[in-house]
């Protein structure tokens, strides 16, 4: 999942945690205000019904490279269906940052409900460029990787760009380092192949480091 691409190349990171079935959670349960650097400040609470048209605006207005690498094309309305429905049979969770009412970040945590990796979870991290470099990508993917610990799940695979310097360094602050990679592992929106690599961490309580 992907804070932000280059053309070139991705990495996946892994995170060890606990295993337990993730089961749909009410919109409203979850809110936080974020205060970021040089005076940013966001609301995050979990997506739901409602939230397609502001989903859409704000992946509309991403760069094409900010999207490239993604594994849909998220700019379409059967996208948001598709993503409405796994949010509402609770094989994903969905964070959006909001600023002055506009979505302007959108973070996911997915997992699948059967089959042999029901134990992994999947991190994903987008956010606009007029806000980034204040911290909120990091600050989001804490806010995932506490919400993967308390859901029980064993595992937390995250997809970076692997020379998105920027991406790089909010995975490794919070612990991830590089293990395997994976040559010509994945293709673009354009068609173009890439090569991936595998980063692992250790296991980590809620509470302990990722709270922004």
């Amino acid at each position: 999942m992907t804070p932000c691409y280059d053309p070139t190349a991705a990495t996946v990171a892994t995170h060890t945690l606990r295993e337990r079935p993730m089961v749909p959670s009410a919109p409203g349960k979850f809110h936080r205000v974020l205060n970021l650097a040089h005076g940013v400040t966001v609301n995050v609470r979990l997506a739901g019904p409602g939230d397609e048209r502001g989903l859409l605006d704000f992946y509309r207005t991403l760069p094409l490279e900010d999207r490239l690498f993604l594994k849909d094309d998220v700019t379409t309305d059967g996208w948001v269906a598709r993503f409405m429905r796994r949010i509402a049979c609770g094989e994903v969770r969905s964070l959006v940052a909001e600023r002055d009412g506009r979505v302007v970040a959108e973070a996911t945590l997915a997992r699948a409900t059967h089959g042999w990796s029901v134990h992994v979870a999947e991190l994903r991290v987008a956010v606009a460029r007029i806000v980034r470099r204040h911290g909120l990508g990091s600050a989001l993917a804490g806010l995932l990787v506490e919400m993967a610990i308390d859901e029980g799940a064993d595992k937390l695979v995250v997809q970076v760009v692997e020379h998105q310097v920027a991406a790089l360094q909010v995975f490794r602050k919070l612990g991830f380092q590089p293990e395997a990679l994976l040559r010509r592992h994945v293709k673009d929106l354009a068609g173009r192949v890439a090569t991936c690599s595998s980063w692992p961490t250790t296991c980590r309580t809620p509470g302990s480091r990722w709270k922004p």
